[in-house]
């Protein structure tokens, strides 16, 4: 979600902005702590789903969890898959797993792989 902002070539740049700064920010904040919610009691739904994962490696969050995404995830927009049980010798970079979600923390979700990997 983003702030209303006037961007050349749409029917709205000709228009006066009329909502001051302040207005806007209040207004994202509030909107963005509802979908906060929303998306939380969504991801918790998803407990006990299993699902495929793409492993991305370590997280750059947490030094000793590896991390992963599934289908619809772009890196560094999306949330993350935490990988918990995850073994990084077995689990590496692009490598495709199948994991039962385990739990879920606001946007992201933590996973543990059901099977070791295939042999590539």
């Amino acid at each position: 979600m983003f702030t209303y902002s006037h961007e050349e070539g749409t029917a709205a740049y000709a228009m006066a902005d009329d909502v001051p700064a302040a207005v806007k920010r209040r207004r994202r904040n509030a909107l963005m702590a509802l979908q906060k919610k929303i998306v939380a009691k969504r991801q918790k739904l998803r407990i006990g789903d299993t699902v495929e994962l793409l492993v991305d490696g370590f997280s750059p969050e947490h030094d000793l969890v590896l991390q992963a995404r599934s289908r619809g995830q772009a890196p560094d927009i999306d949330p993350v898959v935490f990988l918990t049980d995850a073994d990084p010798d077995l689990h590496r970079p692009g490598t495709l797993i199948q994991a039962e979600i385990v739990d879920a923390r606001g946007y992201d979700l933590v996973a543990r792989p059901v099977a070791a990997p295939a042999a590539a």
